[in-house]
């Protein structure tokens, strides 16, 4: 019976084997025939001077949005008459919203499903050059950026062990240490591999456009609560990835510490959390109040006046260091590039793990991560 058992396992291993290796036959087939006979490859012809129309696809997270904003100022602030659409997602398309350098949106991807009257307006816009900044799925933007504009110069960043696409783009952005660097200075490489634009990395920060009346609504909150600017400390409590998330328990063992120092403190949280915020604000006591806002540039204006920001490893920590605040950030080791993801041009302490997740991470330690962080602001102050 066993002999009989561990022969259908082996059979098993090779038919698994077998269908794997006829799976990496037929992307080979696709990638060294079937595009390059469909897509032609063309000479990197535009430069910045040729160019009138650029889109960027960047239809991800809100995060990829914010660190791809030093990009779009480089190629702006090198051609003031460049139009520039962002094929952006349902997530991320707010945070852009009030952008001046940006001609035109369109949401492309809604609830991660391809947009087909978005693509249709991608084309009627005609881009010259589309990059694609979508990092991980190279081959399916590089196809659909050869739907939107056939003849454009098409730019995506290159990959080690990825270089069978290369027939579907024009340009490949080489950048050999991308794991020790900035995400944003990853993305400023578009600009300067393609069109040999001077873009030093903290001429060109992250930036959010924020429309007056929510400046004006941060202060309004900030009154009514009887905080002033650069007083209170803001927590977030949410994060995209179960990983990523900090338990109520710990939420409240900080607050504790946190109040004993005499601090002001705002929690906010993502609409999914309500019930763990609205918990969290209950048990925290007095000192505590919540900030509700469901658009990111909202969240923007209250962050910008806030001595600094607490939060998991999620994309507050770039809205923060767009806003120039201060921040104290949580990060696992054990599957992030975090060299990628700290914060730029802002003071701030990164509390880390090994461990899988970053409930791992004591409110101590983050809370150490604060006194730390406060004593050098103090400091330069």
């Amino acid at each position: 019976m066993s002999n009989r058992k561990g022969g259908q396992m082996h059979k098993h291993s090779i038919l698994r084997r077998a269908a794997e290796v006829l799976e990496q036959a037929n992307k080979s087939f696709l990638y060294a025939v079937i595009f390059p006979l469909l897509f032609r490859h063309r000479v990197n012809a535009r430069t910045l001077e040729t160019t009138d129309r650029l889109l960027i696809i960047r239809c991800d997270a809100i995060g990829d949005m914010i660190l791809t904003t030093p990009l779009i100022r480089a190629l702006k602030s090198n051609k003031k008459t460049l139009k520039i659409c962002i094929a952006a997602s349902d997530r991320n398309a707010q945070l852009i919203a009030a952008d001046p350098d940006i001609e035109q949106i369109a949401i492309l991807v809604k609830n991660g499903k391809l947009q087909l009257n978005a693509i249709q307006t991608l084309r009627k816009f005609n881009p010259q050059v589309i990059m694609n900044c979508v990092t991980n799925e190279t081959t399916k933007y590089g196809v659909l950026a050869r739907i939107i504009a056939r003849n454009a110069d098409s730019v995506a960043l290159a990959h080690p062990q990825r270089s069978e696409y290369a027939s579907l783009y024009t340009t490949l952005i080489n950048v050999p240490d991308m794991y020790e660097r900035w995400y944003d200075d990853i993305m400023l490489e578009f600009a300067r591999q393609k069109f040999g634009i001077h873009a030093a990395l903290n001429d060109y920060l992250p930036h959010i456009s924020i429309e007056k009346k929510h400046m004006d609504e941060a202060v309004e909150f900030l009154a009514a609560q009887g905080l002033h600017d650069g007083i209170p400390a803001l927590v977030n409590l949410s994060a995209g990835q179960p990983r990523k998330r900090w338990s109520e328990e710990k939420y409240l063992k900080l607050i504790a510490l946190l109040k004993k120092s005499c601090m002001g403190i705002i929690l906010s949280s993502s609409p999914e959390d309500e019930d763990k915020a609205e918990s969290i604000l209950l048990h925290a006591g007095n000192g505590v109040c919540r900030f509700r806002s469901t658009n990111i540039r909202g969240l923007a204006a209250i962050i910008a006046r806030c001595a600094f920001v607490i939060t998991p490893d999620t994309s507050v920590i770039h809205v923060a260091s767009a806003m120039g605040t201060p921040v104290v950030a949580m990060y696992s080791e054990s599957f992030s590039v975090i060299p990628q993801w700290l914060p730029r041009a802002v003071p701030f302490r990164a509390v880390m793990t090994k461990e899988y997740a970053v409930e791992a991470i004591s409110p101590e330690e983050v809370f150490a991560g604060v006194c730390e962080l406060r004593s050098v602001i103090d400091a330069n102050n």
